[in-house]
C-alpha cells in the first residue's frame, strides 16, 4: 500500500520487483528508468550534443563552399573588355588576365588559388589530418578521465582555432588553423556520441542518434541557404564560433554520465549522478536504491588508467574483431559519404541546389533507416543501404550525358550513404562495452578521418573512375556489415568482462 500510494502521489512508475530485492540493487538501464526515463535531463543532453555536432557539421560542410569556384571575369587581350568566364578559361594560357567579382567571397578568391588544385585540396586535407591525429592521441582519455572534461577542452580550443582562422588573412595560417580545428573537432565527434549514449537508457540510443544525424543533415540546408545569400566565408566562421560558444554554456548544466562511473565500478558516483538526473526530471527515486556492481564482473581492480583501458581492448579477441570490422566500415563509409559531399560541384547543376536536395535525401535516409532496423535488424538494413548507394553511384557514372538522371542517382546514393552512416554510429555505440567505448569509437573516428582524407584525393579522379571507385567502396562496406554481430534485445554491455563472458 505504501508503494502504491507513493507512486500515485508522485506520479512516477516504480518497479516493485526491484524494491522487493534484499539490497534494492538495479542495473543502469533500470536506474535511468526510475530517474524519469527519457525526461528533461536527457532532452537537455541531446540538445547539448546537437550543438556540438552542429559545430562540426557547419565547418565540414562550409569547406566545399569556401573552395567553390567564385565568379570570375576574364580579359582576353590588353585593354579588352572584361567578360564573365569559368575557372578553366581564367587559367588558360591564352587568357590575358582575370579578376574576381568579390575578392573576399571565399578562400579561392581571397588567396587567389583558382588555378592551383593542390592548394585547394590542402585545406580539407589539413582538416582531416588533424582529426586523424586527435583521435589517435586522445582515444583513451575519455575512458579514463570522463567524457565531459574532454568535450570542454575540445570545444574551447576549437573556438580558438576558429578565431585564428577567421581573423588572419594568410593562406599558410588558414592551412594550419584548419588542421587545428580538425584536431579538436575529431575529439568532439566521437565523445559527443558517447556522452549522449551514456546519459540514457539503451532503448533510446537509436532514436537520439537519428535526431543527431538528422540535425547534421539539416545543417547542410542551412549552409546552402547562407551561401545562397552570398555571405563571405569569414562571416560564416564567426557564425560557427557563436554556435560553439553555445555548446560550452550548455555543458555547465550537465554532469558526467552515470554510466561512465558505473562501468568503472564506482557505484557511489554513478548513484549521485542518477539522483541529480532524477531531480532535473522531477522524479522520485525509491528509498534505499543501490546499483548492481557485481554483475559487471570486474576482474581488474585498476579501471581508471590508460594502461588498463588499452590492455582490456588488446586482450579481448571479441573486442579486437569488432574493432577491426567497425574501423573498416567507418573508413569505407566516409570515403563514400564525403566523396559525394565535398565533390558536389563535379556532379553538374547548381551546387547550392545540389546541397539542399542532398541534405533532404540525407534526412530521409536517416528516418528510413531508423524505421527499417525494427523490421530487418541493424545488420541487414546497414548492408542494404550501402548496396543501394553502390548501385546508384555506378549508374551515376554512366549517366554523365543525362544530367537530370545523374542528379537523381546522386540523391539516391546520398540517401543510402547517409542512412548507413547513421546506423554504423549506433551499431558502434552498442557493440562496445562502456568501459572502452570511447577508445573504440575514437579509433573508429580515426578511420573515418582517414577515409575522409582519401575522399578529398579521390575527388581528383575523372568523372567515371570517380563513381566506379565510390561504388566499389560502398559494396565493400555493405559486405563487411553482414559480418557485424547483432545486439540482442535488452542486452547492455558495461565492461569487457561481461563481453568475454558471453557465449
Amino acid at each position: 500500500l505504501h508503494k502504491e500510494s507513493m507512486a500515485k502521489d508522485k506520479d512516477v512508475t516504480i518497479n516493485t520487483s526491484i524494491l522487493e530485492t534484499p539490497q534494492g540493487e538495479v542495473k543502469m538501464d533500470e536506474a535511468f528508468k526510475l530517474a524519469g526515463g527519457h525526461g528533461l535531463y536527457q532532452k537537455l543532453v541531446t540538445f547539448a550534443a546537437i550543438s556540438c555536432y552542429v559545430t562540426n557539421m557547419l565547418y565540414i560542410f562550409s569547406v566545399p563552399f569556401f573552395l567553390t569556384v567564385p565568379e570570375v571575369e576574364c580579359q582576353y587581350e590588353l585593354r579588352g573588355d572584361w567578360e564573365k568566364c569559368d575557372a578553366e578559361e581564367a587559367c588558360d594560357e591564352k587568357t590575358f588576365n582575370y579578376r574576381y567579382v568579390d575578392k573576399y567571397y571565399n578562400m579561392v578568391s581571397e588567396y587567389d588559388i583558382i588555378c592551383d588544385d593542390k592548394m585547394q585540396a590542402a585545406i580539407p586535407s589539413s582538416f582531416f589530418l588533424g582529426a586523424i591525429f586527435s583521435c589517435g592521441i586522445f582515444s583513451t582519455v575519455g575512458d579514463v578521465y570522463g567524457r565531459l572534461p574532454l568535450l570542454i577542452m575540445g570545444q574551447f580550443f576549437n573556438i580558438v582555432g576558429m578565431v585564428i582562422l577567421g581573423l588572419f588573412g594568410d593562406y599558410n595560417v588558414a592551412l594550419i588553423a584548419s588542421g587545428g580545428v580538425g584536431f579538436f573537432i575529431g575529439i568532439n565527434q566521437s565523445t559527443s556520441f558517447n556522452f549522449l549514449f551514456d546519459s540514457m537508457e539503451d532503448k533510446y540510443v537509436t532514436f537520439s542518434a537519428s535526431i543527431l544525424n538528422g540535425c547534421w543533415a539539416s545543417g547542410e540546408i542551412l549552409i546552402a541557404l547562407v551561401f545562397l545569400g552570398r555571405v563571405q566565408w569569414r562571416y560564416m566562421v564567426m557564425i560557427i564560433i557563436l554556435v560553439s560558444s553555445l555548446f560550452i554554456i550548455l555543458l555547465f548544466w550537465v554532469i558526467e554520465p552515470p554510466r561512465f562511473h558505473y562501468s568503472k565500478g564506482n557505484a557511489k558516483k554513478a548513484l549521485t549522478g542518477i539522483k541529480y538526473i532524477a531531480r532535473v526530471n522531477k522524479a522520485n527515486l525509491p528509498p534505499g536504491l543501490m546499483l548492481d556492481v557485481k554483475s559487471l564482473k570486474l576482474e581488474d581492480k585498476d579501471q581508471t588508467s590508460c594502461k588498463a583501458v588499452i590492455l582490456s581492448l588488446l586482450c579481448s579477441r571479441k573486442l579486437l574483431w569488432r574493432l577491426m570490422l567497425i574501423c573498416a566500415i567507418y573508413c569505407l563509409s566516409m570515403m563514400v559519404y564525403y566523396g559525394i559531399s565535398i565533390n558536389l560541384e563535379k556532379f553538374g547543376g547548381n551546387m547550392i541546389v545540389n546541397g539542399i536536395i542532398n541534405a533532404l535525401a540525407e534526412i530521409a535516409g536517416v528516418i528510413t533507416g531508423g524505421i527499417l532496423i525494427h523490421k530487418l535488424g541493424k545488420r541487414f538494413t546497414l548492408s542494404g543501404m550501402y548496396f543501394l548507394a553502390a548501385i546508384a553511384l555506378f549508374f551515376q557514372g554512366l549517366l554523365k550525358e543525362t544530367p537530370v538522371a545523374a542528379s537523381i542517382m546522386m540523391y539516391i546514393a546520398k540517401f543510402g550513404s547517409a542512412s548507413g552512416d547513421n546506423l554504423i554510429f549506433v551499431f558502434a555505440g552498442e557493440i562496445f562495452p562502456t568501459s572502452v567505448k570511447n577508445v573504440a569509437l575514437s579509433l573508429g573516428m580515426m578511420s573515418t578521418t582517414v577515409g575522409s582524407f582519401f575522399a578529398a584525393i579521390i575527388g581528383l579522379l575523372p568523372y567515371f573512375p570517380l563513381f566506379c571507385a565510390l561504388s566499389g567502396l560502398a559494396i565493400g562496406a555493405g559486405l563487411i556489415a553482414l559480418i557485424l554481430p547483432e545486439k540482442k534485445e535488452g542486452e547492455s554491455l558495461e565492461t569487457v568482462e561481461q563481453l568475454n563472458g558471453q557465449l
